[in-house]
């Protein structure tokens, strides 16, 4: 699953790494002691960009990197200053808008580079180069290009994504319909053979108990009453069995649920005793399963989620950690604020707090 960031290895940074490597070649050409200070920009424009993507900032809600590609859009703009007499300094404008999209709103990214474009059209003209506004535009055309390639890019990733989740969804959903399916049908089959089975075995042990005392001279008769109580014992206990078994396994619908996630990587751990008979609260546990998967892959940057699940003091307790990194001041959203109505509703209590290393923790319980 995809953060709605750039990553360092993706095909178009890799591409946009190797044209600063290109860029930076050119600034060689210019004379001294331009040469060194363009060179040096490109170098830090390079280590910043790199650093964005290594970092774990989300892209739609940190100001962090709204600053840091704010600071790569002044670093391109002095670029340009420097390295005016090279002709290829304003790409680092065209890489500049491809991030910035990331972060920025559209309005705002519009008004600034519309902004840093004036400031190049005088820089061209104060440094001597020829047709500086034919040029300016010459790029300005390249930065809108880049700029609708990244939103592009960036809206067929989410839309992916989400029908990665809406998929998984359904398989979870499927699997907990197969699951509650089975629940029935086993409890169907053992009532039937509880209040059918048993009851005619018994009528029929009964017959056979009268016919071997009325007629002791015949053994088979008490041979065949015995065997009636040991098929009535057997019974009973395929009845007993069936009935232990009763309840809802949600292992399948949590393992499809974390099936479309590269990161973070998900590990469950089931209690010996855990046993769920009411269909609202596996479905609540799933859909706790999913909104804390969906926050640490979008908002944490998790890379691992522990789901535990146990029955303690009469109790079904469900604990979900990840590894991410909370925002200092974070607020329950819809998700989360939806997550609480379901455990509410299926009869159980939630909280939701950053956990000791930073991760977020939920806790859910259940009466069992």
């Amino acid at each position: 699953m995809t953060t709605s960031r750039p990553r360092l290895f993706e095909p178009l940074n890799l591409v946009a790494l190797a044209t600063l490597a290109v860029v930076g070649y050119t600034m060689l050409r210019l004379e001294m002691p331009d040469r060194w200070y363009a060179l040096l920009l490109v170098i830090a424009f390079g280590l910043l960009s790199v650093g964005m993507d290594l970092s774990p900032l989300d892209a739609h809600r940190s100001t962090t990197g709204f600053l840091l590609s704010l600071a790569l859009g002044v670093l391109g703009i002095l670029a340009c200053w420097f390295g005016a007499g090279a002709g290829t300094a304003q790409i680092l404008l065209v890489l500049w808008v491809a991030r910035a999209s990331y972060y920025w709103p559209q309005r705002t990214l519009l008004i600034a580079a519309v902004a840093l474009n004036v400031a190049v059209y005088f820089i061209l003209s104060a440094r001597g180069v020829r047709q500086p506004l034919l040029v300016t535009l010459l790029y300005a055309c390249f930065q809108a290009f880049a700029a609708f390639l990244s939103t592009y890019s960036r809206r067929l990733e989410e839309a992916r994504d989400h029908l990665m989740q809406v998929n998984a969804d359904l398989l979870a959903t499927r699997a907990l319909l197969a699951e509650t399916t089975r629940s029935n049908e086993r409890f169907r089959v053992a009532r039937d053979l509880h209040d059918v089975a048993g009851h005619k075995l018994t009528a029929l042990r009964l017959n056979l108990r009268a016919l071997a005392l009325a007629r002791p001279d015949q053994p088979e008769l008490a041979v065949a009453e015995q065997l009636s109580a040991d098929l009535l014992s057997d019974i009973r206990g395929v009845v007993h069995t069936l009935r232990a078994q009763e309840g809802l396994d949600v292992a399948p619908a949590l393992a499809a649920l974390a099936a479309p996630y590269d990161r973070p990587r998900v590990r469950v751990e089931m209690g010996d005793h855990v046993h769920i008979t009411d269909a609202r609260q596996a479905e609540a546990i799933v859909r706790c399963v999913q909104e804390a998967l969906t926050n640490a892959a979008k908002h944490g940057d998790a890379d691992s989620l522990t789901v535990t699940l146990r029955c303690d003091a009469g109790r079904l307790q469900l604990s979900i950690t990840d590894n991410g990194r909370v925002l200092q001041h974070w607020a329950p959203g819809h998700g989360l604020q939806g997550m609480q109505e379901r455990v509410e509703e299926a009869g159980g209590e939630v909280s939701i707090r950053a956990s000791a290393d930073g991760g977020m923790h939920i806790a859910a319980s259940f009466p069992a």
